[in-house]
């Protein structure tokens, strides 16, 4: 009787291993996904885009150190030029910590930049050039050396 259980017992074990081994490879093999994320999250191309990213892009630049900075202006507004030419600026020296994504919205009456990543965020309306480069180096998950000479 002892034997017989024990070879039951066995049995049951071997059949549950075939089992979920069985299982794994046709769920892994046929597209089923466990836990994997089916689309592929990439940053963009340029560090400069004109347009909103997707939120997940968005998560994924901020996971990989990148601050996002969104620049909301009226598109017949005369003063914004000057603080998109600064923003762009920004963007190319410190290329590949910042996005910069600029957003034409004619509801907006004065320029409003949105500055997001993993040590915060801000939100700056009609602001000087001086206050958003303050804001970006607070915020910069790795600042560049001028945010530490400005403070000297």
């Amino acid at each position: 009787m002892k034997n017989r259980t024990s070879a039951v017992v066995g049995l049951f074990f071997i059949f549950l291993m075939f089992g979920s081994t069985i299982a794994y490879t046709l769920l892994s093999g046929s597209g089923f996904s466990i836990g994997k994320n089916k689309e592929e999250v990439s940053l963009p191309s340029t560090n400069i885009v004109y347009g909103e990213l997707a939120e997940n892009v968005e998560t994924f630049a901020m996971s990989k150190g990148r601050t996002i900075v969104k620049f909301y202006y009226n598109a017949l507004c005369n003063g914004c030029q000057e603080q998109k030419t600064y923003l762009e600026y920004m963007t190319n020296q410190n290329a590949g910590v910042i996005i910069l994504e600029e957003l034409t919205d004619n509801n907006v009456n004065a320029p409003k930049v949105s500055i997001m990543s993993q040590r915060g965020s801000d939100e700056l309306v009609n602001a000087t050039n001086d206050a958003v480069f303050d804001s970006l180096c607070n915020l910069m998950f790795n600042p560049p050396v001028d945010c530490a000479l400005k403070k000297v």
